[in-house]
């Protein structure tokens, strides 16, 4: 028995290993290394298709950056390095909607390594820049731990700089005593992707502190600009500017890149075959409204916008309620189905210049001619039918034999004796799903550019259609100006109350200032007054109200009760009860 430590007292168990369980985890573990290439066979096929694909991407990134990389690179390789302390700077304008600034950088690196003179390259972004002392660490370790094949061939190299560099050992003057090993005319790309984003002092700080060492490692620096080069010389002061010989590459517009895709790599191809499938949907739409508009409880629905909204979602022969039209037109008489097949042969017959159609027509034809030459009598012999019907002995046994059971009955049932019209029928149908409802029903929402044809973005449509009534209401009795745009009512705060306002909105605004559920008609009628009729407050007898103005308080009460702001107190004659709070 092991031993067990604890601060408490306590009983342990200690079960012994279970060998049979083992076994049979080895033995299933000896089975999935057996089959681990039929396991792993998805992930061979993603493999080939994703490098398949992103083979494709960087042929298109090339033929975009084409030009913009070679002039780049030219520059960067063939300016002349002084030891005046000038460091050549290529300020790359990429803006802001260039599709992917990372390839750009990583195309760059890629040419300028295979460039000659040779070009060794260390990619800088932003997160470097927290510190000189970082970006210096970040760089030299780039560098150090580049393989190059020309310098491992020397046997003069310090085997130490060649090996992985630590951090601690990334300065300045390890970089120099590695850069002195290399080849004659190797220079040192440094790629700053990201200027915007760096901290400005930092990248200030190193680019004078790599000014210091033009004289003894040719360095050029390559700089991404999102916005433009006036940026470039805002942020860095003179005498940063002055350490740098700058020259400008500005990129293609966005707009370029999508002509230069739409000129090629497919795209009219692509339209092509969405203009196919949205024509031959419509086709297999009619033909389906044949086969199941009148099936009994219309499983699909009996017009065609309703079958078309749900082949638009989801493809109609993976649908259930497709299923069950099936299942019920396996039941047609033989006269329902050569009349639905006669329909069908007419729709098509009138499809001009459509290869699947007329293919389709074909295929229908013979069905007719195999319905027509069924008999309803003549049995058909299956081959594989049970000899006798299973027994219905279904008590005390297991739930696995129980299905298996259940099963047989099942079969038997499905190859009970069948008439040459009920196989016919049977197999047609069956056909006509697989091959002519298959190919005609596929969604156009699954085909590639659909969104240049196809909009389903039905939420934001209700949104626009399906307005919020609480919502138009509040903005209207609390800023009327908002709807009927006049000046008489416009407003210097939302609180603010005018006597030109109209009077549903002055009587809705005033009974939002009640603390209570239960208004006061009588006070709230003095208020409306005091703002509509101020005059009135001055008479002499204050209970003498001007009608005008107590019909028009009552007119706008009702109102407001019509709309289900408020309703009688149940509990004081002279009170209304509020039913809404502020906004709802």
């Amino acid at each position: 028995m092991d031993s067990t430590i604890s601060v408490s007292k306590g009983c342990f168990v200690f079960k012994k290993p279970n060998k049979e369980k083992n076994k049979r985890k080895s033995k299933s573990k000896k089975q999935l290394t057996t089959n681990k290439s039929e396991d792993e066979l998805w992930h061979t096929t993603y493999t080939d298709i994703w490098n398949d694909v992103k083979s494709k991407i960087d042929d298109l990134n090339g033929s975009i950056y084409s030009k913009f990389i070679s002039d780049t690179v030219d520059f960067l390789t063939t300016s002349n390095i002084t030891t005046n302390q000038y460091i050549p700077t290529a300020c790359l304008l990429t803006g802001v909607n260039l599709p992917d600034h990372e390839s750009l950088f990583g195309l760059l690196a890629t040419d300028l390594e295979k460039s000659q003179p040779p070009v060794i390259v260390a990619t800088l972004f932003s997160e470097h820049f927290s510190s000189v002392k970082n970006a210096v660490i970040s760089m030299v370790s780039q560098l150090l731990n580049t393989n190059n094949d020309d310098s491992d061939s020397d046997e003069e190299i310090d085997k130490s700089l060649n090996s992985v560099v630590k951090p601690s050992e990334c300065t300045i003057s390890t970089l120099i005593e590695w850069f002195s090993h290399q080849p004659t005319g190797t220079r040192i790309a440094i790629l700053v992707k990201d200027y915007e984003m760096c901290q400005q002092t930092v990248l200030q700080n190193f680019i004078l502190l790599l000014s210091c060492y033009i004289k003894e490692i040719p360095i050029v620096l390559a700089i991404g600009i999102a916005t433009s080069i006036s940026n470039l010389h805002n942020s860095l002061p003179h005498h940063v500017v002055t350490k740098l010989k700058v020259k400008m590459f500005v990129s293609e517009a966005s707009v370029v890149f999508l002509n230069n895709i739409m000129d090629q790599e497919t795209f009219f191809q692509l339209i092509r075959a969405l203009k196919a499938c949205i024509e031959d949907f419509h086709i297999g739409l009619r033909v389906l409204h044949i086969l199941v508009a009148d099936l009994p409880h219309s499983p699909l629905g009996t017009q065609l916008r309703e079958m078309y909204c749900t082949g638009m979602k989801k493809h109609i022969i993976d649908n259930a309620s497709y299923k069950i039209c099936l299942q019920l037109l396996k039941f047609l008489s033989k006269d329902d189905l050569l009349a639905k097949f006669d329909q069908i042969i007419h729709i098509l017959k009138n499809i001009n210049n459509n290869k699947r159609a007329k293919t389709a027509l074909k295929l229908i034809q013979s069905y007719v001619k195999r319905l027509e030459e069924s008999h309803l009598i003549n049995l058909v012999i299956v081959e594989d039918k049970p000899q006798e019907k299973p027994k219905d002995n279904l008590q005390a046994i297991s739930r696995s034999q129980f299905k298996r059971k259940l099963i047989d009955n099942v079969k038997y049932e499905d190859t009970r004796p069948m008439t040459e019209f009920e196989k016919a029928r049977s197999e047609t149908l069956d056909h006509l799903t697989e091959v002519i409802l298959k190919q005609f029903l596929v969604p156009p929402t699954t085909m590639p550019l659909n969104e240049l044809l196809i909009f389903d973005d039905l939420p934001s449509i209700r949104r626009k259609i399906v307005g919020e009534d609480r919502a138009a209401q509040y903005t209207a009795f609390v800023n009327p100006q908002h709807y009927i745009d006049c000046d008489c009512c416009e407003l210097e705060f939302t609180e603010q109350i005018l006597k030109t306002m109209p009077d549903i909105s002055i009587v809705y605004k005033l009974h939002l200032e009640s603390r209570f559920d239960q208004i006061n008609i009588y006070d709230w009628l003095q208020k409306f007054i005091s703002i509509v009729g101020p005059d009135q407050n001055d008479d002499d007898n204050n209970d003498d109200i001007d009608p005008v103005l107590q019909s028009r308080f009552v007119r706008a009460v009702n109102e407001l009760q019509h709309l289900g702001y408020i309703r009688p107190s149940k509990y004081k004659a002279d009170h209304v009860q509020r039913l809404t709070c502020g906004s709802c």
